[in-house]
């Protein structure tokens, strides 16, 4: 009950007003009050150089408020969220305050965690059946081999990280944020930075959709997914791929938001027509294919929605339950054959896998993806997701 009514302050954190007593040492800890609020959160650390370790948060009892120990008067409750070694949640009472009343004092330990890139698959093609591929251009259709894009994702990291190593911290973050839906001509948009000292960057155009440019004049409206996979036709499904990555250079775009792969497991999902249907193994080879061709047509293809977008209605509020086989064998498959045809980029999706929301799930994300796959692009979260 307690760590409930812990997560209900936490939104007010972001209003709160930091405070500290004037005759406080130099190693004293901030507090954070809460306006309009008798609520206080006391963070604390064992030294001035050291970083904070724990968060300490104090509130009068209400009926709603529960207790630690049965024995607690109810005066006041204090919740202490700390980063230390305890591998369980501890619990202990205070002496009595002045006001006669004991205050209980529960610690909850969070682990640190420390930021590292995933790591670059390390094993070797083989030589001969996976030959050194550069996307724009690809194996032909039916060819029995699989294009190995390692030296491309290579030379990439290395223009990229001498592009953004005269960035100041608000340029990177601006390149890894946007501006918003609909912010600029595209429907995503990354600004562009200013060519100072040679670190001019264009930003990025991401635009609709898995069936051609959205919210444009003289463009194609092609075939919807479902209808392409319907031919079984891996000639088709490249040659459509390739036309809409071409249409999509041609109007500015940096990134095509497609193709679109999940299963369309409920009938009555509004969207389901944009992928290609409900067979695990079609959507892999259409997905493959018409990733191929979008980026052979010179834009940077997305594979969405990642992954258990399944409906529509309520989609930020359903979880999608599914145990890891059925994961694997139907629902990641088409992200697998995308991340076979050099993908640069994922969209996370706005439903929640197994309780926990897609774009927070790293189970998927960096287990699946990243590590079985060997995916080295980036995800990008669907729009407010």
């Amino acid at each position: 009950m307690k760590l409930g009514l812990l997560l209900l302050l936490l939104p007010y954190v972001n209003a709160a007003t930091v405070s500290a007593s004037a005759s406080s040492s130099s190693s004293a800890a901030p507090t954070v009050v809460v306006p309009s609020s008798s609520t206080s959160f006391h963070a604390s650390a064992s030294s001035p150089s050291t970083a904070v370790s724990s968060v300490s948060i104090s509130f009068p009892n209400s009926s709603a408020s529960g207790s630690a120990s049965s024995s607690a008067p109810a005066s006041a409750t204090s919740v202490s969220v700390s980063a230390s070694a305890s591998s369980a949640v501890s619990t202990t009472q205070a002496a009595p305050t002045s006001a006669g009343a004991t205050v209980t004092q529960v610690t909850i330990p969070i682990s640190s965690y420390t930021f590292s890139p995933f790591p670059t698959p390390s094993q070797a093609p083989v030589q001969g059946a996976y030959p050194a591929t550069d996307p724009s251009k690809p194996p032909p259709v039916g060819s029995p081999l699989i294009p190995d894009f390692s030296p491309a994702w290579a030379a990439a990291y290395t223009k990229a990280k001498a592009k953004i190593s005269k960035f100041t911290l608000d340029e990177k973050i601006s390149v890894a944020t946007g501006v918003g839906w609909m912010a600029g001509r595209c429907v995503g948009n990354i600004p562009a930075i200013e060519p100072i000292d040679g670190r001019g960057w264009p930003g990025l155009c991401l635009e609709d959709s898995p069936l051609g440019v959205r919210n444009a004049d003289f463009v194609t409206s092609f075939p919807t997914g479902v209808n392409t996979a319907a031919t079984w036709s891996r000639r088709l499904f490249r040659a459509r791929g390739l036309a809409m990555g071409q249409e999509h250079r041609g109007k500015g775009v940096h990134v095509a938001l497609g193709p679109m792969m999940n299963m369309g497991r409920i009938a009555q999902g509004g969207r389901n027509w944009e992928g290609f249907g409900a067979d695990p193994f079609l959507t892999g080879e259409a997905a493959y294919e018409t990733t191929l061709g979008l980026q052979e047509g010179g834009v940077q293809a997305c594979a969405k929605h990642l992954v258990f977008n399944e409906q529509e209605h309520k989609r930020t509020q359903t979880s999608s339950d599914v145990d890891d086989r059925t994961t694997h064998e139907i629902y990641t498959h088409p992200f697998l054959k995308s991340v076979m045809a050099g993908v640069t980029s994922m969209m996370c999706s706005y439903n929640l896998i197994n309780g926990t929301y897609a774009c927070e799930t790293d189970k998927v994300m960096n287990d699946i993806v990243k590590r079985e796959y060997g995916f080295q692009g980036y995800i990008m979260s669907d729009w407010q997701a």
